[in-house]
């Protein structure tokens, strides 16, 4: 059975989109901080506290504010900026200060608040390279653990069979290599409490099975290899309460693995995804060829008109036959011609969520699995789980 033969949603009207201003991404900036200094993600007390602080901050510090208003010029989805304003904050502090932790003080607004704008602070000792992260720079939280859903989808929909398989907007670019090199996921992925032993019984050998791979394509803006973009990737990677010396370290230890693996059949391709062709020619993508190609935690940056892009652009590199894997911060969206809702980065409880979709832009999209959160610790099966398990039939 295909996608396709599914029964497919009623016709809805387009919803237009009306661009904003940069008045309008400031006040949903703030707004954003001082939810996420309710919410934080993963429950990261220090990373509510920084928000809190960045809250507080721009609503009495006039520098302050007049910096995020030049910085929200910039036509990014909100949650992606409050991400991207902690994550180059985390770099300078660690790159330029040679931080390795945040003491216990820093969950306190007050320390994050010396941090930001204090004498020494970011903001006055580093302002134009903070600026120019916001202006230019994109997350790249890129974990393996991520991957586990695609994973576990590959083996649903093409059990024992060698695929060409595609990863677009790669990261640090984990995904193939270690599926090739079936590297198992750092963190044990337990099935949510209540959840029948029946779904534990079918979703296990799907996470551990060997993906077969006859050919691999990576793609993304920046050479996930460079030594800058290791480093961005390094602050990137921790919540405020997770960075320790440690830690670093294993990151470090993780990436000399992958750099390590063998890379037969498998090639990366630099290129941003919105802008390249897909045709046979060389720095393209190929057309009708890949029979997977995943998408992880890259939608939720993009505004709707992007994620539109990406998503046709995957459709006309696909075979007949073929699946889009979508791994992110979305639900079902039925008024969306991409029939996702990006949430961005939430604490909602399993708001983190595998879907699949065919090559056929009116087919449905699947729901498969739900993740607690972006670490990707704990599971349960998407509301379309058993119809994604009868497209291998």
């Amino acid at each position: 059975m295909s996608i396709s033969e599914l029964r497919k949603p009623g016709p809805e009207a387009p919803q237009a989109q009306v661009p904003k201003d940069g008045s309008q991404r400031y006040t949903e900036a703030i707004s954003e901080f001082e939810r996420l200094g309710r919410e934080p993600h993963g429950g990261d007390r220090k990373m509510g506290a920084f928000y809190q602080a960045a809250y507080e901050i721009a609503s009495s510090d006039n520098s302050f504010g007049a910096f995020l208003r030049n910085a929200t010029q910039r036509d990014i989805q909100t949650s992606h900026f409050a991400n991207l304003l902690l994550r180059g904050i985390q770099y300078i502090e660690i790159f330029k200060k040679g931080r390795t932790e945040y003491g216990e003080e820093f969950l306190k607004p007050e320390a994050w608040k010396e941090l930001l704008v204090g004498e020494n602070g970011v903001i006055p000792t580093h302002e134009d390279e903070l600026k120019s992260i916001l202006n230019n720079r994109e997350t790249t939280t890129t974990k393996y653990q991520r991957y586990a859903g695609i994973k576990a989808a590959l083996n649903a929909v093409f059990p024992d069979q060698r695929l060409k398989i595609a990863d677009f907007g790669c990261g640090a670019n984990y995904g193939i290599p270690g599926f090739q090199a079936n590297i198992s996921f750092p963190d044990d992925i337990s099935a949510a409490m209540g959840t029948d032993l029946a779904f534990v019984t079918t979703i296990t050998p799907l996470l551990n099975a060997p993906i077969q791979i006859d050919s691999g394509l990576s793609v993304d803006k920046n050479n996930p290899r460079g030594e800058e973009e290791g480093r961005w990737r390094l602050a990137c990677n921790f919540y405020p309460g997770e960075l320790t010396r440690e830690a670093i370290e294993k990151f470090q230890d993780f990436e000399t693995r992958i750099d390590s693996q063998p890379t037969n059949g498998l090639r990366f391709l630099q290129g941003d995804i919105l802008e390249l062709e897909t045709n046979h020619a060389n720095g393209t993508l190929p057309e009708h060829h890949f029979d997977a190609i995943s998408m992880s935690t890259v939608l939720y940056q993009m505004t709707p008109d992007q994620q539109r892009t990406m998503i046709d652009t995957a459709r006309r590199s696909l075979t007949d036959g073929g699946v889009i894997i979508i791994q992110d911060f979305a639900l079902k969206d039925t008024t969306s011609s991409t029939g996702l809702k990006c949430k961005g980065i939430s604490s909602e409880p399993y708001g983190y969520r595998t879907f699949v979709a065919d090559k056929d832009p009116d087919s449905p999209l699947l729901e498969f699995l739900q993740f607690n959160n972006g670490r990707c610790r704990e599971i349960k099966p998407g509301e379309d789980f058993d119809t994604v398990l009868s497209l291998a039939d």
